[in-house]
């Protein structure tokens, strides 16, 4: 399948997700609320997975970013990923912004939530791109600044190449003082790993989070794309993550 013209791309993803049930929602849901995250699986139709994989390899590959540092709001956590902001995908994606700006997509994130789920209030914050894909890329243990994380797997390591996500709750994010090791103490760390096409919904504000260290030759590619409920428009929010590691 190609995507040119006057054709909508996003035809078979609206499919996809009005063909959901009640009751395969209301699965979700469950989950989301009992564990702070849940995995959709093959949320992506085959054809438009492929074609925003190679898209997002092409941008990766000529406009990403080599970050390796340490991320002093989050207790000097590690972050070693390659990334594309988004200023950059939403002048190079055909997808992409698309996507987030997608009705049905929001709707669908709401009807899991049990919440209104709105476009953050600060466009670099919307969707970014992270590539994980030398050995010891990893994105450390974090919280985000809103609450709702929806990730797009496009490509995903095997199982003994790493990269999965764990997230651990029973903390808060106070960026002058950020307190991951009694967090981690104080809660139980689950790990999740998803598939290529695959989607998850995370509350990445309550939960602490990261992607365990890529080994062995794997590779992750994702898109986050982030999404704000109520109180998050009524906070003040600082940004000073998002401008490290994908300002430029």
């Amino acid at each position: 399948m190609t995507y040119q013209g006057d054709i909508d791309p996003l035809v078979p993803l609206r499919d996809r997700i009005d063909r959901y049930s009640e009751a395969e929602v209301a699965r979700f849901r469950a989950d989301f609320l009992a564990n702070g995250f849940v995995r959709i699986p093959h949320f992506l139709p085959s054809a438009l997975h492929r074609a925003i994989t190679r898209e997002c390899e092409g941008i990766s590959s000529t406009s990403g970013r080599n970050k390796h540092l340490t991320m002093k709001s989050t207790g000097d956590t590690p972050r070693r990923m390659r990334t594309v902001g988004q200023h950059i995908l939403r002048e190079k994606s055909l997808f992409i912004p698309r996507i987030y700006a997608c009705e049905a997509v929001r709707g669908f994130l709401t009807a899991i939530t049990g919440e209104t789920v709105h476009r953050v209030p600060w466009p670099p914050e919307e969707y970014v791109l992270s590539n994980l894909f030398r050995d010891g890329d990893t994105h450390g243990w974090h919280w985000d600044d809103y609450s709702f994380a929806f990730v797009l797997y496009l490509k995903a390591p095997d199982v003994a190449q790493g990269g999965f996500l764990q997230l651990c709750g029973g903390g808060s994010w106070d960026k002058e003082n950020p307190k991951v090791n009694e967090t981690l103490l104080s809660g139980a760390i689950h790990t999740h790993r998803c598939d290529a096409a695959d989607a998850y919904l995370l509350n990445a504000q309550k939960y602490l989070h990261r992607v365990t260290p890529i080994a062995r030759g794997g590779e992750r590619l994702i898109v986050n794309m982030t999404w704000a409920n109520e109180r998050d428009l009524a906070a003040e929010m600082t940004h000073e993550t998002n401008d490290v590691l994908f300002a430029s």
